[in-house]
């Protein structure tokens, strides 16, 4: 494990709509479009509300990682989560606060805080980029649990501190606000990885930013059928960029191990670019009937296809899954825009 889990909210029109990707919800979150830092919404939450994401299968001994972008309306009026670091129990270790004097620092839970605040004073109304780094050790190092804020180390837990609780692994995080109705903290493009692979997924990637595609038009592949009974606009039944997905309104389907369908995604819209760290492919699909059935994702630039990671599907239910490629699969090679707009990406029924 390495890369593990992100998300845009670009693709959902309500905080309900979470739950299939993996999240769980105290409270009720919102999607607005008041305030984003990528794309055009993001989630706000207020009143003591907290999104949770946790993994099933947690590593022990290991750094986690997370990159957010987080915002907030009004000084706080006491001292305010805003992040968890979540064990494999699903317990919360490690905090992120922000104190009355805007400044952030770490605490332990049950034992308080294990950190100096941090330098950086941070303002009202002003996006700020996240990156934080933990460890759930007896004693850690001095580098073990740290917070950046836009690119700068804001604030760390100090060398010796213990901040293992209960267990080890490297469960989820959590992202929480004020106990107080109408101080909003708002989180965009959540991106989530652990340092237990040997790719570049297991260490700081710096500042990230989401930018998120769906189908524009049919690629060279058109095996599956789609619910208009014909495989013309396959395309048309999968672009679930407005809402989390529709159900069985619309839909691409095929009951044989080996059809595909290949769909072309528009061209990327930022161009000041230091890299591309990864495409991050996510389906929403289910199967009907008794024969075991998955899908794997994968990208063809007018050659060999190459796949993802299997997603087995359950029967009856449609189920959130995506497959991150650190590179151009074809050229072994950082992504560029242009392989983007060349390329082609897609399903395998398997």
């Amino acid at each position: 494990m390495a890369f593990i889990f992100a998300d845009s909210f670009e693709t959902i029109t309500a905080g309900s709509d979470l739950d299939l990707r993996g999240w769980t919800r105290s409270g009720t979150p919102e999607v607005t479009s008041t305030q984003f830092k990528d794309g055009t919404q993001c989630i706000r939450l207020e009143s003591s509300e907290i999104i949770n994401w946790t993994q099933s299968a947690p590593y022990e001994e290991t750094h986690g990682f997370l990159s957010v972008w987080f915002r907030y309306n009004t000084t706080p009026g006491a001292s305010i989560t805003i992040f968890d670091a979540v064990a494999d129990n699903t317990t919360d270790q490690i905090r992120l606060r922000i104190g009355t004097n805007e400044k952030l620092f770490f605490t332990m839970q049950g034992t308080g805080r294990i950190g100096d605040d941090s330098d950086i004073v941070l303002s009202t109304d002003t996006w700020y980029h996240l990156e934080l780094k933990w460890r759930f050790l007896d004693s850690v190092a001095v580098d073990d649990v740290e917070c950046w804020v836009d690119g700068v180390l804001a604030c760390n837990a100090d060398a010796a501190s213990d901040t293992l609780l209960t267990d080890n692994g490297v469960g989820g995080f959590r992202l929480r606000t004020s106990p107080n109705a109408g101080e909003y903290f708002y989180f965009d493009s959540p991106v989530f990885w652990d340092a237990a692979a040997g790719d570049e997924w297991n260490a700081r990637r710096g500042m990230i930013h989401i930018e998120t595609k769906a189908p524009d038009a049919n690629g060279p592949d058109n095996d599956f059928v789609g619910s208009d009974s014909n495989s013309v606009d396959n395309y048309l039944h999968v672009d679930e960029i407005n809402d989390l997905h529709d159900g069985d309104s619309s839909y691409s389907q095929s009951p044989s191990v080996g059809d595909k369908d290949s769909y072309n995604l528009p061209n990327m819209v930022e161009t000041n670019l230091d890299s591309i760290i990864g495409v991050h492919l996510v389906t929403v699909a289910k199967k009907t009937g008794t024969n075991a059935r998955g899908v794997k994702p994968f990208f063809v630039d007018g050659g060999s296809d190459f796949s993802g990671d299997e997603n087995v599907l359950t029967n009856g239910t449609y189920t959130y899954d995506s497959h991150m490629f650190d590179e151009n699969p074809d050229s072994a090679a950082p992504w560029t825009p242009a392989d983007i707009t060349t390329g082609n990406f897609g399903l395998l029924v398997t």
